[in-house]
């Protein structure tokens, strides 16, 4: 999962009900010293079937956000790689994730949270169950 650090807190929050689902979820906190986190995440994608970025107001002014935003549209250019842009905040998305089916994740506690959440899973075991035949 991508975000910039405005949005830590509802990437921690996704990546725990994502868990709970049985996901498997990947965060940039987690990479240790002395490692390249642009590099932790482009490994962490070779073997993903979903990349979700988190869109919040910083997301585009991150440089380093900006870059995996890119890598995620590689990916998905490639074949095989699901992009899911996730709303975080009240932001406009970028075209290239604009035109996708986003996730609304403004809500934290709502239903619709929790709805979007399960899309969510749901889409990332799916995809799981079909590269794992």
């Amino acid at each position: 999962m991508s975000y910039a650090d405005a949005e830590a807190d509802a990437a921690e929050r996704l990546e725990e009900r994502l868990r709970e689902a049985g996901v498997s979820v990947f965060l940039v906190r987690w990479v240790e010293p002395g490692l390249v986190p642009l590099l932790e995440t482009e490994r962490a994608l070779v073997g993903a079937t979903l990349g979700v970025l988190l869109f919040g107001p910083g997301t585009m002014a991150d440089s380093r956000i900006r870059e995996e935003y890119a890598v995620l549209l590689q990916r998905v250019h490639g074949g095989g790689f699901r992009f899911v842009p996730a709303r975080a905040g009240s932001v406009e998305l970028p075209p290239f994730a604009d035109i996708r089916r986003p996730v609304d994740l403004r809500e934290p506690g709502t239903p619709r949270y929790d709805g979007e959440v399960a899309r969510l899973a749901d889409t990332a075991l799916r995809l799981r169950r079909r590269t794992d035949a």
